[in-house]
């Protein structure tokens, strides 16, 4: 059952990229005020509401009441793990991705299969690589282990001009080898075109497919989750969060 809800339909489409949207410092002001008024009506408790605040400002890159926030959430007991995910989100803000990676390391040594972690383990490699950011981390295990849980990212990005159109024919082609139940070859070429452009969004969706043609489910939620995480609003997008939210209670949610 897992397996055949993992395996979508090849010929629906979905965009190549996100869109992305910022706020200056009152908008997050702004944005804290309208959240905080938001839990506090839901209940929440006050831990939860530090940690979320942490997120909101860790997003906008405002260190100091990221951090401020995040000690509170501290002080109220919240989980050690999900302070480090707020904290890496907030070094990958601010560019200091090997403390990123340490603090996402942190995360996954306790949680193995922590989704958020695993999500912020590829953007922030992929960040580095996309600012030519000089690391001291060995990304050959953190590579390794993405690739484990079906997130696929090259160790160096193509910086060839034609490299989104080469994305983009090998993910086509990928898509043909799904339909002709060549899955092998698809694989070959959804990961192709991912190392041509990491953040194609239809490339991850694709290997996403084939991976649980091949009887791979972690794979294949692991790039599942990539393509949510490039691709929010696509057509199938609820779709795929639904499938992904079964396999996840059926394996007992990493949370």
């Amino acid at each position: 059952m897992l397996l055949t809800l993992l395996i979508l339909d090849p010929g629906l489409d979905a965009p190549a990229t996100a869109r992305a949207a910022g706020r200056g410092v009152g908008g997050t002001n702004a944005a804290g005020r309208r959240l905080l008024a938001q839990m506090q009506d839901q209940g929440q408790d006050k831990g939860e509401q530090h940690l979320a605040l942490a997120a909101l400002y860790a997003r906008a890159g405002n260190q100091y009441r990221s951090y401020e926030h995040l000690r509170a959430a501290g002080r109220l007991r919240v989980e050690a793990g999900r302070i480090q995910l707020v904290l890496a989100l907030l070094y990958r803000r601010l560019g200091r991705y090997d403390a990123a990676l340490g603090a996402l390391t942190r995360v996954l040594v306790e949680h193995p299969e922590q989704p958020q972690a695993l999500i912020q383990l590829w953007k922030t490699v992929y960040e580095a690589q996309l600012r030519g950011a000089r690391l001291q981390t060995d990304l050959g295990p953190v590579l390794e282990r993405l690739d484990s849980v079906g997130m696929h990212l090259p160790a160096r990005l193509n910086a060839d001009p034609s490299s989104a159109s080469e994305s983009a024919k090998l993910s086509a082609a990928g898509y043909q080898q799904l339909l002709a139940g060549r899955i092998e070859q698809a694989v070959q070429l959804f990961e192709g075109a991912i190392e041509a452009l990491p953040s194609n969004a239809r490339a991850h969706r694709g290997l996403g497919i084939a991976r649980a043609r091949e009887q791979d489910p972690t794979r294949a939620a692991g790039a599942y989750q990539l393509y949510l995480e490039l691709a929010p609003d696509a057509p199938d997008a609820d779709r795929v969060d639904w499938v992904l939210m079964q396999y996840w209670r059926d394996r007992g949610s990493p949370h």
